[in-house]
């Protein structure tokens, strides 16, 4: 018999056999089925909680991975460890060449106005304008120039979207990592196990069979029984006369 009190969640179980002895190992085997099936239950509990996050977790694992091996194979095809680095570099050059030419041009103008056309200071700076504006356009041409693919434009464009990709992977994985744990700690919030608080043990005295009692119950239905065979009979032979 089990006898269960659930405001504390402690279960009585009391067992009967035909000897102590046996008594003691199904009570034994009962705990230790008992403890297996709600180890089992529990871990299949938590398996189907944490299912779908963990699949969720795969998916974009491989999607990191993915992203990460796009990225090393773009720097490596194009010898460019970061593109973003190297453009701004070339961006950066560009830039100091506009300086230059905007103080050689202004100092060109500056000296047009007195000097004769013809002057070697006047000669001097336009050849320094000439050479720096054709440096200008060469960095330009190495910049924009060429294919889509080959050009540094291109290049930087490309590389972004693998960045963005790697990005909202490295994102997306992080958000399932959590995902699984939050499922994880949820599923252990409601994990049930078995904890004996007392072992079974052998009982100090036999609680069966009871000899008076049964002996004073079959002779007490022996006596109703044979009441009710005597009333029988003596029906019957009233009715037969």
């Amino acid at each position: 018999t089990v006898r269960a009190q659930p405001e504390t969640g402690i279960l009585t179980v009391q067992v009967r056999a035909f000897s102590p002895e046996l008594a003691l190992q199904l009570a034994e085997f009962i705990i230790s089925e008992s403890e297996s099936m709600i180890n089992e239950i529990t871990d299949r509990m938590v398996a189907m909680q944490t299912q779908l996050a963990r699949r969720e977790l795969e998916s974009n694992e491989k999607r990191l991975q993915s992203s990460r091996e796009a990225l090393l194979d773009f720097r490596v095809d194009n010898a460019i460890l970061d593109p973003e680095n190297e453009s701004g570099a070339k961006f950066g050059n560009i830039a100091a060449l506009d300086s230059q030419l905007t103080e050689k041009r202004t100092t060109l103008r500056a000296k047009e106005s007195y000097l004769r056309d013809d002057a070697f200071d006047l000669k001097v700076l336009r050849q320094e304008i000439a050479a720096l504006e054709a440096q200008r356009g060469e960095e330009m041409r190495r910049f924009a120039t060429g294919s889509e693919d080959q050009s540094m434009a291109g290049i930087v464009k490309k590389y972004e979207a693998l960045k963005i990709e790697h990005e909202f992977a490295l994102g997306a994985y992080t958000t399932a990592l959590t995902m699984v744990e939050s499922a994880t700690l949820e599923a252990a919030k409601q994990e049930k196990f078995l904890l004996p608080i007392a072992e079974p043990h052998l009982p100090e005295k036999p609680v069966f069979p009871r000899p008076v009692r049964g002996t004073v119950l079959v002779f007490i239905l022996a006596l109703a029984f044979l009441g009710i065979g005597r009333l029988v009979v003596a029906t019957i032979r009233d009715h037969t006369v």
